[in-house]
Parts: structure tokens; sequence; C-alpha cells
């Protein structure tokens, strides 16, 4: 038997009852399938991105901590300088343009750990020979280094005798360098009365 051909310019009623109920099917197909991927792209997930444990801590970290050193004497820059926490008498140094020309720094623990608030005196070290009433000459009158000065710099000290210098030396040793000035009344036997006399010629 012939199939009955399908003419789009025939009308509804005019379809055999097989073509009608394939064109139902047809129709019904194709709005499924329109269904379908209407709800599908409606409902796609969209990949969310989730930050890791390690960059949200790195995002949450705390900024360095910086230190303000005041770096006077022998250097080409003097003023206050931001360093980070944990830089060296060296880093101060570099960042006030170093030293001055022929200055001699060989005194100066360049190694030491700087603590926020500090000042970084590069100063020269002098020896005069003069004769104070106790007869000994050759007595250191300068600044002392309390991180680096020797037994005979401390000896000249007022109210500090060989005695005194020693334990200073023996507690730098033993303790590590002074962090401030006012660390030497940590060292046994020098009180706030010898502080009073001798701080004015101490320096880190």
């Amino acid at each position: 038997m012939a199939r009955a051909r399908f003419d789009p310019a025939m009308k509804l009623s005019q379809f055999t009852t097989e073509q009608r109920r394939g064109i139902s099917v047809l129709a019904i197909t194709a709005l499924a399938i329109a269904l379908f991927f209407f709800y599908s792209a409606r409902g796609e997930a969209v990949p969310q991105v989730v930050p890791s444990q390690s960059t949200s801590s790195q995002s949450a970290a705390a900024p360095a901590i910086m230190i303000y050193v005041d770096v006077t004497g022998k250097v080409k820059s003097p003023g206050v300088y931001q360093l980070p926490d944990g830089s060296r008498v060296i880093d101060a140094i570099e960042m006030a343009g170093g030293l001055k020309r022929g200055f001699n720094a060989s005194h100066i623990n360049m190694a030491r750990r700087l603590v926020d608030g500090e000042q970084v005196a590069i100063r020269t070290e002098k020896f005069e020979a003069i004769t104070p009433p106790s007869g000994r000459k050759g007595l250191f009158t300068g600044k002392v280094s309390i991180n680096s000065g020797t037994k005979s710099h401390f000896d000249s000290l007022p109210g500090i005798g060989p005695v005194l210098a020693q334990r200073i030396i023996d507690h730098r040793s033993k303790n590590g360098p002074f962090q401030k000035i006012e660390d030497i009344q940590n060292v046994s036997g020098i009180g706030s009365s010898i502080f009073a006399q001798i701080s004015s010629r101490l320096t880190l």
C-alpha cells in the first residue's frame, strides 16, 4: 500500500489518523527536548572557587613588624629609619648611607640585633693620656659600649672597679648582648645610684 505524502499546506483535518498521530508524537518529543534543555541550563551548577586554607591564612596574615631606629654619628645620612624587626646594626648603618670614609668601626658589634626605638650612635673611641688621683695612666674617657667594651673601659667609669668591670663582661658573655643601656643594672653590684653616675658615659 502506498504511503500518504505529507503536504505542509494541508489542513489538520485533511491528515489521516496515522499522520495526525505521527505529528502529535513529534510535537510532544520536540516539546520534551526543549523543556529538558531549558531546565538543564537553568539548573546548571556554577563552579565556585573555595579559597584553600593556606590562601586564607596568607590573606589574613598580619603585615611584617617594623621598628624605628635613630642612627647618629659617623654615618653619611644620620636620621630615623624604619627597618624590619630582626634587623642588625649593619642594616641600620646601610640604611643611613654607610660609614663615613676613613672611619674605623672595628669596635662596633655589627651583628647586634636592633630593638624598636633605640639609637645607634656610631662614634669614635678616644683614649686620652691623663693622670687621675689614683695614679692610673691612659684612662679611657670616651663613651663605653656595654656590648663591646673591655675590662679597662668599664674600669674607667666612676664607681666601677676591676671587680664590677669583670662582672659586666661575664654577664654579657653568659646572657648575650644588652638590649638597652638600662640593662646593665642587671649585673650584680650595679644599682640605680651607680647607674646614675655612669649612664652618660654608656652606649650600646
